[in-house]
């Protein structure tokens, strides 16, 4: 069974999510931590069978915009859809509690083309973003129009 929850792991968990990205670019999990403490940030995390596996972490910017700040599947689950599942449930709550405008940064590949799908647009190329070796493409993603929005969308109690 799948579900996905707000509530904050444990630390563990909290680095285990971080292992799965290229040391350049993890986030030390006590800041982490602290940062999910904080207002107007919100945290999902996708559990299979009991297991967490992946991790969706994202900022309300006060102009009504919502930052996908990171997103982690664990690699023995990768290419299960879990990673978009992720950005549809946390995008939803972001229409939900009022927000018009979705951006971040995504590296090439899965995760670009996770919001590609979603009608995202590129708005920059970031090489070398911040001098960690990864390269990240701006996006944008206008939300009031996007299907993720709609009044009629119903969430099942599991995926």
């Amino acid at each position: 069974m799948i579900r996905i929850s707000m509530e904050t792991p444990s630390i563990e968990i909290l680095q285990q999510m971080e292992d799965v990205h290229p040391e350049s670019i993890r986030w030390d999990v006590h800041m982490k931590e602290a940062h999910l403490d904080g207002l107007c940030t919100f945290g999902y995390w996708l559990y299979e069978d009991n297991v967490c596996v992946g991790e969706y972490i994202a900022s309300g910017i006060d102009d009504g915009t919502f930052y996908g700040e990171s997103i982690s599947v664990l690699p023995e689950y990768s290419g299960k859809g879990y990673a978009k599942l992720l950005t549809e449930y946390a995008l939803e709550d972001a229409c939900v509690m009022g927000f018009n405008r979705y951006i971040g940064e995504a590296r090439p590949g899965a995760s670009w083309h996770i919001v590609q799908s979603l009608g995202a647009i590129q708005t920059g190329v970031s090489v070398n973003h911040g001098g960690t070796g990864e390269d990240y493409i701006a996006f944008c993603l206008g939300l009031k129009q996007n299907r993720l929005c709609s009044t009629s969308l119903k969430r099942p109690n599991s995926y």
